[in-house]
């Protein structure tokens, strides 16, 4: 439903395009954040399931070419999921990761301050998901991710220096991800696997809705 709803708002403004918004000039600074949250709560006759997380990303960019821009992020994410009432595995589990890329952001003018964007991420995160209250069982995962991702968005332009903008994080990617699972309970010592995949689902948390904004810096233009 939010993919439809964004891919809807990003037609409607591309058919609006004429008398565009006007270009982000080269050699501007491109300075900003991500922000994005998810939660949810599952309840049935054995269990009463909640979850929430959020991810914090700040980021900078320098304008290579007009509305072209190339910089780095870096990144938190937590999510926290506790299972309660009579069920039976009432582990809380809590998943913790830690990233790091670089980018390529290009922007397409729109009119009345809009903009669209797409943006390629090339970078790696480490992660490790563990319990909370459980003495009996020694449990975690520890992920080293690479990825290849893309982020489609739309900026509005409050003034010549601040912008908000919203997009789906890692909508489309590439990811190789090395895996080492500890579980006291299910087997003995540390096992390693390592997996090649390909998503495009809005299923999962990485790629929630976000809200962020980006304070760009000008190039002052000669006299």
């Amino acid at each position: 439903m939010k993919l439809k709803i964004l891919s809807a708002a990003i037609f409607l403004l591309s058919t609006i395009s004429a008398n565009a918004q006007k270009d982000l000039p080269k050699g501007s600074l491109l300075l900003g954040g991500d922000l994005s949250y998810a939660s949810y709560t599952y309840k049935d006759a054995n269990t009463d399931n909640k979850a929430h997380g959020f991810s914090i990303s700040p980021s900078v960019g320098f304008a290579v070419k007009n509305n072209l821009f190339i910089g780095i992020n870096a990144g938190v994410s937590f999510f926290k999921n506790g299972n309660y009432v009579n069920s039976p595995y009432n582990d809380s589990t809590r998943y913790r990761s830690y990233s790091y890329s670089i980018y390529v952001r290009k922007y397409k003018p729109l009119k009345n301050n809009f903009y669209i964007f797409l943006q390629g991420n090339l970078g790696g995160a480490n992660a490790k998901l563990d319990l909370e209250n459980s003495p009996s069982r020694d449990y975690y995962q520890k992920d080293m991710l690479v990825n290849l991702s893309l982020t489609p968005g739309i900026s509005y332009a409050i003034n010549s220096k601040l912008q908000l903008e919203a997009g789906f994080n890692n909508l489309v990617g590439i990811n190789y991800t090395q895996t080492d699972t500890r579980d006291n309970l299910s087997f003995s010592g540390v096992r390693k696997q390592t997996a090649f995949n390909a998503t495009t689902s809005i299923s999962n948390f990485n790629s929630q809705l976000y809200f962020g904004f980006r304070l760009l810096l000008q190039k002052k233009a000669r006299a």
